[in-house]
């Protein structure tokens, strides 16, 4: 089975007649008292260019058993503007075949597994204190836990939702408390943001089933969360390392448990530290850009000339065009970049 139809060659009025995986099912109640008590199904589905919802009106209460997340279909269909680009389906049917190659399904980064890895010991060669080194070391040397770091998405819809995007994600915030750090050197502790910046997520290689082409939660997932398995993680790799301090320890894993930055965003304790409260918005940054950037490449590879990019529901906006044009400066590494836009409040 070839797929040749992909979500980012797209436009609205297309026929649609190709595959994808289902990332996302729901049943839903007709609101008009004509259909009432009926239900149709709100899909999101996925190729490796992008995302795309689609919507089956009749006939979805036969269908919807046979159609479930993480499974791949054939639809054919129509393309129409809501909000966005949808699929109004005329029919769809799952594929059984299980030896079905999930290549042309799943997003990957822009780096390479190798590129990825060079770029994190980069980093951990920047590390000076010994013990935090160590952890890092011990944590990267272990084939199992780095490969599956390597492999992770950094999310399953929202931000960095491909494979490599941990990696991705992770090796982003440290680039962005780099600023920090040097706006503010003598308050934060460069280790401990590099700590803190490569394992914040990093139990999110337990959270996803990596061999799920829609990255599907783990029952460990579902249960306990990426964070508390993470900070797990870090509690039993710091135990194997003799004299590890007790001071040290605690602050690294409050920044774990604290990324979240809010307890109703999911973090079991809001950051306390000038080093939790960096990590918090250099991952908040790198997450919220990334989204951003993903309705704008959605937008580029359109063949229409539009000047919004698609609503996102999550964000509560579409975002524009701007014409000015993007500059090209580059700064040299001695140069330091002022922060005065931000002011002194």
């Amino acid at each position: 089975m070839d797929k040749e139809q992909f979500i980012k060659s797209v436009i609205v009025g297309d026929r649609i007649d190709t595959s994808f995986v289902v990332v996302e099912k729901k049943m839903m109640e007709f609101s008009t008292h004509k259909r009432a008590g009926e239900q149709f199904m709100l899909l999101r589905l996925r190729d490796n260019t992008g995302t795309i919802k689609a919507v089956l009106w009749d006939n979805a209460e036969q269908v919807a058993p046979y159609i479930n997340e993480d499974s791949v279909v054939w639809i054919t269909g129509k393309t129409q503007e809501y909000n966005g680009l949808q699929i109004i389906i005329d029919e769809i049917k799952p594929i059984a075949d299980q030896n079905i190659d999930l290549t042309p399904f799943v997003p990957v980064s822009v780096y390479s597994p190798q590129e990825l890895s060079t770029k994190i010991q980069k980093k951990i060669h920047t590390v000076e204190n010994n013990f935090i080194k160590q952890l890092l070391t011990n944590i990267y040397n272990d084939k199992e836990i780095f490969s599956a770091y390597l492999k992770a998405p950094g999310g399953k819809k929202v931000h960095h939702n491909y494979l490599g995007g941990l990696a991705e994600h992770s090796i982003e915030i440290l680039d962005l408390v780099t600023s920090f750090y040097q706006q503010y050197p003598n308050r934060l502790n460069w280790d401990l943001l590099v700590a803190g910046g490569m394992l914040h997520d990093i139990g999110k290689i337990y959270e996803y089933d990596l061999s799920s082409p829609s990255f599907q939660l783990t029952d460990e997932g579902k249960l306990i969360g990426h964070i508390s398995l993470g900070e797990e993680l870090i509690r039993k790799k710091i135990s194997e390392i003799p004299g590890f301090p007790s001071e040290l320890a605690m602050e690294l894993r409050h920044m774990m448990l604290s990324h979240h930055g809010e307890k109703e965003w999911g973090s079991p304790e809001v950051p306390k530290t000038f080093n939790a409260l960096c990590l918090f918005y250099g991952d908040l940054i790198s997450s919220r850009l990334n989204q951003v950037n993903k309705l704008f490449s959605e937008a580029d590879n359109s063949s229409e000339e539009i000047s919004w990019t698609n609503y996102d529901p999550l964000l509560k906006r579409a975002f524009y065009f701007s014409e000015v044009e993007s500059s090209k400066e580059v700064f040299s590494q001695e140069e330091q970049i002022s922060f005065e836009c931000f002011g002194n409040n």
